[in-house]
């Protein structure tokens, strides 16, 4: 979970992954970590728009 601020403060499931490409930054043998907020539970498909006004 991450805290989002923006027009408001929110909480919203996020998932952090690495990139490795032939590219300035990611070359490492580590690679750059980067971090996907999802718009959709990954477990039952519902949006998180939907979740939020519930």
């Amino acid at each position: 979970m991450a805290i989002v601020f923006g027009s408001g403060v929110s909480e919203r499931a996020y998932l952090p992954y690495t990139i490795k490409a032939d590219k300035p930054g990611f070359k490492s043998a580590k690679g750059k970590e980067v971090s996907m907020f999802f718009n959709f539970c990954p477990f039952c498909g519902v949006s998180t728009e939907e979740a939020k006004a519930a």
